[in-house]
């Protein structure tokens, strides 16, 4: 897959999504995959992972760098960019977990279920928690302190008994709850 990526940068190609590299792989390479088709996609993933994690640990002495990302793949100059991409903890357990090549071989369908049930737990949990941000319209990186400041000012404006909307009000009140489970 190194050799891939190298050409693909000289080829002026900065930018691939996982989904170009899965028909790569799916095209290039006959392989079996597990018969049930959730692991199969796991199991797909995880070599499209594996290889680009161990490519950017061999581009790491280059002037190439990769940046790998839940949208894609981007290949950049260190000389261009006068910087390096460091990984934050998270990245780097994905990349720890991705360079263990048992996960492939020892991960089964439950677990990928779980997996992406947990995924899709978190995903729309996050859905939740920007309406809620947007009812209160406070930012992402509000303090609990500023959402608990702005609740109170729109209950006051909203609430029925000093001539507001009860949909409105409810609709905020159910936006400080939301906030609140995530915050406590």
């Amino acid at each position: 897959m190194e050799r891939q990526v190298r050409a693909l940068w000289w080829e002026g190609v900065t930018q691939v999504s996982e989904f170009e590299l899965l028909q790569w792989l799916r095209r290039e390479h006959d392989v079996r995959w597990d018969t049930d088709a959730t692991v199969a996609l796991f199991q797909q993933h995880f070599v499209i992972r594996h290889g680009l994690y161990t490519v950017q640990a061999a581009l790491q002495d280059t002037d190439i760098q990769m940046e790998i990302s839940a949208v894609g793949i981007r290949l950049s100059s260190r000389e261009s960019t006068g910087q390096s991409i460091s990984m934050d903890g998270s990245a780097h357990a994905l990349a720890e977990f991705y360079l263990d090549e048992r996960q492939l071989f020892c991960t089964d369908k439950a677990q990928v279920t779980a997996w992406l049930d947990q995924f899709w737990r978190r995903f729309s949990s996050q859905d939740e928690l920007d309406g809620a941000r947007s009812i209160l319209d406070v930012s992402d990186t509000a303090s609990w302190t500023e959402i608990q400041n702005r609740y109170r000012s729109l209950a006051r404006r909203h609430h029925p008994d000093f001539g507001g909307d009860q949909t409105q009000f409810v609709a905020v009140r159910e936006a400080y709850e939301q906030l609140k489970k995530h915050y406590s």
